[in-house]
């Protein structure tokens, strides 16, 4: 099931006051000494707290915390488990889960936060308020004409490049990401770059072209006789990981740092090298007092070999108290390490006041 929510993590630490681990948070959090009688848990806390993985439904996972997600999995254990809408309504929310009304629990819950004004659907992806026509967007729509789209008073992006075909649509399908096309509004994700050459074929080159062409702002320079070394740097799923680094945004040093293992370099030659693609890095080296052995330490996940944080991980209070133990340094230390390395890591204090609001606490 993994890491609980923060939240939800500190529910146990208070049921079994006192602790060495809530001792240790409340140095940094004074207003959870403060903190009177949590809620008692119940057994159906299960149902509402977790959902079947959806790659494996053998597994059990954490649920989500959004909105739109709260009414889909509250109506699904309402039906699958017979809860009263009310009761599971109620509990939800005393277990700082969103609140969602009863009545949406019942028939086709969320289909109502489904129906946005739409002018064209593509694998699921709806042209409508919420966000501006793509570049994408004008070449599906190019029979209707970007006059039509004009008319219905969608702000459009700059103007197609002359040569702008529908081939194109293949470097602009984003399949994976939240959003599915790319849009000049938000950075391009390297990622995406990688797996359009990795699928297609185009060469690098190729790929940064079209983009531009299209008025995407990409600084990756590449190198005019590239090296083993470069080779293996902008290898499609190589040595160096790219997943969740956007284009004018800083490599995580984390990622140079397991490349390093794989590559026997030293990650401050890699941050060398990155910078004269025009890619900055969160830190020239690792920072002081941290070892490369160390450093490998920090970043694995669960204690894997081969499974390391990145610009996507999100860090939960009992992973960052986790390799706080295993490496014998406070967890202050641990914070700050990650955010130099680049793995975001919010203010400690910060974090445990936001979690604590949300902790049931039982009447009274």
């Amino acid at each position: 099931m993994g890491e609980p929510p923060d939240h939800i993590f500190l529910w146990r630490l208070l049921a079994h006051r006192p602790n060495p681990t809530l001792t240790a948070l409340t140095e940094i959090c004074p207003e959870l000494d403060r903190v009177g009688p949590v809620l008692p848990a119940l057994p159906s806390d299960r149902v509402l707290l977790t959902q079947h993985d959806e790659s494996d439904g053998k597994y059990w996972r954490w649920r989500t915390t959004s909105t739109v997600g709260a009414v889909r999995h509250l109506a699904d254990a309402v039906r699958l488990h017979r809860l009263p809408p009310d009761t599971a309504a109620a509990r939800a929310a005393l277990l700082g889960l969103p609140t969602v009304a009863p009545q949406e629990l019942t028939g086709d819950a969320g289909a109502e936060l489904a129906r946005t004004p739409v002018v064209e659907a593509y694998r699921g992806d709806r042209v409508g308020e919420d966000r501006p026509v793509t570049v994408a967007d004008l070449i599906r729509a190019a029979e209707q004409g970007a006059d039509r789209l004009t008319a219905l008073g969608f702000t459009l992006a700059r103007p197609l490049p002359p040569d702008a075909d529908t081939a194109d649509l293949r470097i602009l399908l984003t399949p994976g990401h939240d959003e599915p096309w790319l849009s000049t509004d938000r950075p391009v994700p390297y990622q995406h770059l990688l797996h359009v050459v990795a699928t297609t074929g185009t060469p690098l080159g190729e790929v940064l072209g079209r983009l531009r062409a299209y008025g995407f702002d990409i600084p990756l320079r590449l190198p005019a006789r590239p090296t083993a070394l470069d080779r293996a740097l902008l290898k499609p799923y190589g040595p160096c990981e790219w997943w969740g680094v956007l284009a004018g945004r800083p490599m995580p040093f984390a990622h140079l740092v397991v490349a390093a293992r794989s590559l026997h370099t030293n990650p401050r030659d890699l941050a060398a090298r990155l910078l004269s693609y025009g890619v900055e890095t969160s830190c020239r080296d690792l920072p002081d007092g941290l070892s490369f052995d160390t450093a490998l330490l920090l970043l694995a996940e669960d204690g894997s070999e081969d499974a390391f944080l990145t610009a996507d991980s999100s860090p939960t209070l009992q992973q960052l108290l986790d390799r706080s133990r295993a490496l014998r340094v406070p967890l202050h230390q641990v914070g700050a390490w990650l955010d130099e390395l680049g793995i975001p890591v919010p203010d400690l204090a910060i974090t445990l006041r936001a979690a604590l609001a949300r902790v049931p606490l039982a009447a009274g």
